[in-house]
């Protein structure tokens, strides 16, 4: 009510319909009533960026495409500077499926933002969609150059190499995460996918152990539990599981 009572006297307080917007979707509103007091937050104050971003999220969010590209476009041309918005309309195109747009767009952004590691990654989801993984693996690698230890660029790369068979540089990413982050489990995770890859399963199994001593975590459990079973030690992929079980009773 009282926001609403500030509108009343104030119809473009911007900050109000954000905060109602806010409000509804803690309340449970349906999206139309979520977007409604965006694209009026949008509509009045039209260079304003935070209200075109969370339009267009709430779209994509709600795999409404054709409503993110709209809205995503529409912000681009009344705040053309905004890398933040190149960012949404890339993500919108990508979505809709239109790769070539969505990829002109991220080097868009990487002419705006030639340091952000961020958007050589998004230009590299977009070239992995397209099947040109050469290109994908060069933009990933120019997201590492500019940020080493980039996760998901690991990550991304970590995949190009298994599916090139090059498991040799795989394990170098992967024993990289292990350096760079000595008490996360994901780098011992991520050897052990390679060597799963591999159909080397004890030594997977081993990767995964290993990250377990680091963090208890139940997804590499149960990645331990399927390397072990599929390097034939039934049994003891069962005395694992009740042993986990016992201690991890929830």
């Amino acid at each position: 009510k009282r926001f609403d009572d500030l509108l009343a006297k104030n119809p473009k307080q911007g900050q109000a319909l954000l905060a109602l917007a806010e409000l509804s979707a803690l309340q449970g509103a349906g999206k139309e009533e979520v977007a409604k007091y965006l694209t009026n937050a949008v509509e009045a104050n039209p260079t304003e960026v935070a209200p075109r971003l969370l339009l267009i999220e709430l779209h994509l969010r709600s795999n409404d495409n054709k409503l993110a590209l709209a809205a995503a476009q529409s912000a681009v041309s009344a705040v053309p500077a905004s890398p933040e918005l190149l960012d949404a309309l890339g993500r919108a195109q990508q979505a809709s499926g239109d790769l070539n747009q969505a990829a002109t767009t991220f080097a868009k952004l990487i002419e705006a933002q030639p340091l952000s590691p961020s958007a050589h990654l998004r230009l590299a989801t977009v070239q992995f969609a397209s099947k040109n993984k050469e290109s994908a693996e060069k933009s990933l690698r120019k997201a590492l150059e500019i940020k080493p230890d980039f996760l998901e660029a690991q990550r991304s790369l970590i995949v190009l190499n298994i599916e090139a068979k090059r498991f040799a540089d795989a394990i170098a990413i992967a024993r990289e995460v292990q350096q760079q982050r000595p008490k996360a489990a994901l780098g011992k995770m991520f050897e052990g996918d390679i060597l799963g890859a591999q159909k080397d399963w004890e030594a997977a199994a081993t990767a995964y152990q290993a990250g377990l001593k680091l963090v208890e975590a139940p997804e590499l459990a149960l990645k331990l539990h399927a390397a072990t079973t599929q390097s034939g030690k039934v049994a003891d992929a069962a005395r694992f599981a009740a042993t986990w079980l016992k201690s991890h009773p929830k």
